[in-house]
């Protein structure tokens, strides 16, 4: 014998109910239909949709920028140009001192960046 209908169901069900009266209190519509419509005379937008609509608003964060290096990159760093001058392609193959197998491209990113840490 087995259960004839859901208990679980009515308490679903009023805790939608108990939501959507939130929602509505603090003018927010769960209908997608409702979205393009204006708001009822007398009815203004509430403080967490006026705040929505400015951090949706915003421009996006800038990306970050490194501006430091582990000591042992700059070691590694140091070794390479030392041994390679500004050929990153060597620098790229030389499976000694290159021990994180860094491209040339890569290598080239971060000798800039060395170079400009030595320079502050």
């Amino acid at each position: 014998m087995g259960l004839v209908c859901d208990p679980n169901a009515s308490a679903l069900e009023e805790i939608k109910r108990e939501k959507a009266k939130l929602l509505s209190l603090n003018g927010i519509c769960l209908h997608e239909s409702d979205e393009g419509e204006e708001l009822p005379q007398g009815r203004e937008e509430s403080r967490v949709v006026q705040l929505l609509k400015e951090i949706a608003n915003e421009p996006p964060a800038p990306p970050r920028i490194q501006t430091s290096l582990a000591i042992w990159e700059q070691v590694e760093l140091q070794k390479l140009v030392a041994k390679h001058g500004e050929d990153y392609e060597a620098m790229a193959r030389d499976m000694k001192l290159n021990k994180y197998q860094r491209n040339a491209n890569q290598l080239r990113k971060r000798v800039a960046l060395f170079h400009h840490l030595q320079n502050l």
